[in-house]
């Protein structure tokens, strides 16, 4: 994993785009799996902010109630030749 500073147990925030502050999910990473090539945080999603509203329960409806998220760890490169970094601890 190329980032060790995000662990098993840690509530993270998870940002939906880099230099946007107002559009992400909050959560705590409960493992870490390879998905869709890349290393991703499996987070239980607490939270989703989109454009600074809380869009949970609609973001809930949509999904079934699944909680899981799975973004990209920090330290994967992305399709524009960028290196990832969206996860913060909280």
């Amino acid at each position: 994993m190329p980032n060790s500073e995000i662990k098993v147990g840690d509530t993270v925030r998870s940002f939906d785009f880099e230099f946007v502050d107002n559009c992400y999910i909050e959560g705590k990473v409960i493992d870490f799996h390879f998905i869709e090539g890349c290393e991703r945080c499996m987070i239980e999603l607490d939270k989703k902010i989109f454009n600074g509203k809380d869009t949970t329960e609609d973001y809930l409806k949509q999904v079934n109630g699944d909680r899981l998220v799975y973004p990209p760890i920090n330290g994967t490169p992305s399709w524009m030749g960028d290196v990832l970094n969206n996860i913060k601890k909280i």
